[in-house]
């Protein structure tokens, strides 16, 4: 998976506003099934600041 290059894109970016929110919409990444697949990927999310919309 390319996540940390997308992510890191979406970071540095000097077009983007520095209000962005990214948003990981695939619930694979809560299925014990798929853990180890997207571990990875959580090590890439886990650096920055999450928060809970809801």
């Amino acid at each position: 998976m390319l996540v940390r290059q997308g992510i890191g894109r979406l970071v540095r970016s000097p077009e983007t506003p520095p209000n962005r929110r990214i948003h990981w919409l695939d619930a694979r990444i809560h299925q014990p099934t798929t853990a180890g697949m997207l571990n990875p990927v959580k090590r890439v999310f886990a650096k920055y600041k999450q928060i809970t919309v809801g």
